[in-house]
């Protein structure tokens, strides 16, 4: 994401660190690991990434673990009011993207407070993936994003304590992505 102009600030030249929009992420507890995500998608990444983390952070546990499914699946959104990283580093002070599942009543009330505000489609904001594992229980735990076709999580039991056991080792377990309510998808769609 360097400027090939001479003289800015994030200016291509020998020594200087390229501005980038990659931002794999990881949150710990006390120390310890326990979530890791990330997401696609340009400058939007860590508006997505940061919705993502304030919703798993806040919410309520979901079976025993951070509700990491809920998190991703709730409706999204981004602005566009800082220059963009890429040709044309276009921008749009006070625009507001938001999924047509938001919530009207927030749509305007953002467009009472002078948001530009679009409407995108139902799914369309974020393609975030995440694992997360609870130290203490050992519960470990996977989602994947619906919108865009973009990931699988899945994940294989530990073998049996005793190979000659059958166990919960012998199976592998996948954790399909869902579609969401309302969204049908063939397998062309995400081709």
């Amino acid at each position: 994401m360097t400027w090939l102009e001479p003289g800015l600030p994030n200016s291509l030249a020998p020594g200087r660190r390229p501005r980038t929009t990659l931002t794999p992420s990881i949150a710990l507890r006390d120390g310890v690991p326990v979530l890791a995500f990330g997401t696609p998608g340009g400058d939007q990444q860590d508006q997505w990434q940061l919705h993502f983390f304030l919703a798993v952070a806040t919410r309520a546990k979901a079976r025993g673990g951070l509700d990491l499914q809920g998190a991703i699946d709730a409706p999204n959104w981004h602005n566009d009011s800082f220059p963009g990283s890429f040709y044309p580093r276009g921008m749009r002070p006070g625009s507001v993207t938001v999924e047509s599942r938001m919530d009207e009543a927030v749509v305007a009330e953002l467009r009472r407070r002078g948001h530009d505000v679009t409407v995108g489609d139902a799914w369309s904001e974020g393609r975030l993936c995440a694992v997360a594992r609870d130290p203490e229980a050992g519960i470990l735990s996977a989602a994947a994003n619906p919108r865009g076709c973009r990931g699988t999580p899945w994940a294989a039991e530990p073998p049996a304590a005793d190979p000659g056991t059958p166990g919960p080792g012998d199976l592998q377990r996948r954790v399909f992505m869902v579609n969401p309510p309302g969204v049908h998808r063939a397998s062309g769609d995400c081709q």
